[in-house]
């Protein structure tokens, strides 16, 4: 591999150096990062001597790189998710506080948002019903369109018309009989197929409905 006049490769990246013969990086970024990967203990010593100072600098950076968060969270979902959790575990009463003093400043938000994202409602619905049973598992929020998008919106059990008479999120194999909350246990059907239902175990109510021998 040709590695340039140097013959050698940054110390951070890896990528060809080309100058110099005593140069160890490829550029100022890989130097900073480079010194900040052998120096971890820099922020935080830095910051409990000089809080104010970091603070001010913090949000000045902030100000100048603002659609930085936006664009670092969408392209790190996961990594950004379990900062926050970690974040929240960490800061349970500030949470807490933050939410209630969020809550009565938009007393109205909620009650629009249920307006506005009723599919998104019926399955947070779910999803707290079956926290509440120590089940575990999560429905995903787009679990409703593709059950009525592969069911061809008909009740899976009467074949129905879900778009006519509405429907029920159902689990196959009910909560109550060790079923688990996840997208594979569920099912679209209309309302009156998921009162008779209810708790009964799936093969045992198809027979009652004349569907298995």
């Amino acid at each position: 591999m040709d590695l340039g006049i140097t013959g050698r490769k940054c110390e951070n990246c890896g990528v060809p150096i080309s100058g110099r013969s005593d140069k160890r990086f490829c550029g100022k970024k890989c130097k900073q990062a480079s010194w900040y990967k052998s120096n971890p203990k820099y922020y935080p010593s830095r910051y409990a001597a000089n809080p104010k100072q970091v603070n001010l600098a913090s949000a000045k950076w902030r100000k100048k790189n603002t659609g930085y968060k936006v664009s670092y969270r969408s392209a790190h979902p996961k990594e950004t998710k379990a900062s926050a959790g970690k974040w929240r575990a960490l800061n349970a009463e500030s949470n807490r506080e933050y939410n209630a003093a969020w809550r009565a400043a938009n007393p109205d938000y909620f009650s629009k948002y249920r307006f506005d994202n009723p599919e998104r409602r019926r399955i947070y619905q779910v999803n707290r019903d079956a926290r509440e049973k120590n089940n575990g598992g999560k429905l995903s929020l787009d679990i409703s369109s593709r059950l009525l998008s592969l069911q061809r919106g008909k009740c899976s059990v009467c074949r129905a018309s879900l778009k006519k008479y509405g429907y029920h999120l159902d689990h196959i194999i009910p909560l109550c009989r060790g079923g688990k909350n996840e997208d594979g246990n569920i099912q679209a059907t209309c309302p009156k197929c998921n009162t008779k239902k209810g708790k009964k175990d799936p093969i045992k109510f198809m027979r009652e409905q004349g569907y298995l021998l």
